[in-house]
């Protein structure tokens, strides 16, 4: 048997590597599936403009599936998908048509709401799905406002912004020098904001224990004054004035009497105390002296 010679094994390494190339590109275009085992869900979608078999779908910008069929559903468009069955998409997914490119080519994002939701099975249909913007669409939208520009006005605005330039070639490195800055305070003003809301909430609730302990108070104050306006709107007001002439005479000669009582007050404690300290022999010899016959016979108890 003749042993290959270099030419033959060189053929045969370029045609696995041809296959190998040929197996990649069939994967990435859909022509095949993937290894592994897959899930075959279903999504209806307003309009499939740009979408075709073999587009990627894909999560967080990773490509998860393909679309493997497109159907009509009466005025809609039904897409099936062919999932990987790892990526456990789940059934509360929203699935979003997106461009690819400018060309018009679309693929579909799935964006997942949540873990609790059961898994997508064979045969599911995702219910929530949002189409995308077309360029024509937004041409037509925007027609309207084009046409209200008046050139003038436009021209006028070009020309002014031209000579602000020509005056001043330094404006707009400043402008965006400023926009800067104000986007960085920004953002500083956004990591202090949880501090800021904390003390708010703390200042709030010490704002809102003061009212509460103080609404008694006013109550009581209110109370007072609605009987001080009922007494005083029962005198004339021709009286008022002598009325509060003797109210104040009245507190002067409060404290004056208070004053003296507080004077005698401690005369009275002094007396007391020296009557204390006089005896019994001392005043019955202070009594025959004045002429007084005293006789001092201790008391005798009750009979029980």
């Amino acid at each position: 048997m003749a042993i290959p010679g270099r030419y033959e094994v060189g053929v045969g390494c370029l045609v696995v590597v041809a296959a190998g190339l040929l197996a990649f590109m069939a994967l990435q275009v859909g022509v095949i599936q993937g290894f592994g085992e897959h899930v075959s869900v279903g999504v209806v979608l307003d309009d499939a403009a740009g979408l075709s078999e073999g587009a990627v779908v894909s999560i967080a910008g990773v490509p998860v599936g393909r679309v493997s069929a497109l159907d009509v559903e009466f005025d809609k468009a039904r897409a099936t998908l062919s999932l990987d069955a790892t990526a456990e998409v789940r059934t509360d997914a929203t699935v979003v048509m997106r461009a690819r490119s400018v060309l018009g080519e679309k693929y579909l994002e799935i964006v997942p709401e949540t873990r609790d939701a059961p898994l997508l099975k064979n045969g599911d249909t995702l219910a929530k799905s949002k189409g995308s913007v077309e360029i024509d669409q937004l041409v037509t939208r925007m027609a309207p406002l084009i046409e209200a520009i008046d050139p003038a006005v436009l021209q006028q605005v070009g020309t002014s912004l031209s000579n602000a330039l020509a005056a001043d070639p330094e404006r707009p490195a400043r402008m965006l020098a400023d926009a800067e800055r104000a986007l960085k305070n920004a953002a500083d003003a956004t990591e202090e904001m949880p501090e800021l809301v904390t003390e708010a909430r703390s200042t709030l609730a010490s704002v809102k224990q003061t009212s509460d302990a103080a609404r008694p108070i006013l109550t009581k104050v209110e109370g007072t004054v609605a009987r001080l306006d009922t007494l005083v709107g029962s005198v004339p007001p021709e009286d008022l004035p002598a009325l509060v002439d003797e109210l104040r005479a009245a507190v002067k000669e409060g404290r004056a009497v208070l004053t003296r009582l507080d004077g005698s007050t401690v005369d009275i404690a002094e007396i007391l105390a020296k009557l204390n300290a006089i005896t019994s022999d001392e005043l019955s010899y202070w009594a025959r002296e004045e002429g007084v016959l005293i006789r001092l016979v201790p008391r005798k108890k009750a009979e029980r």
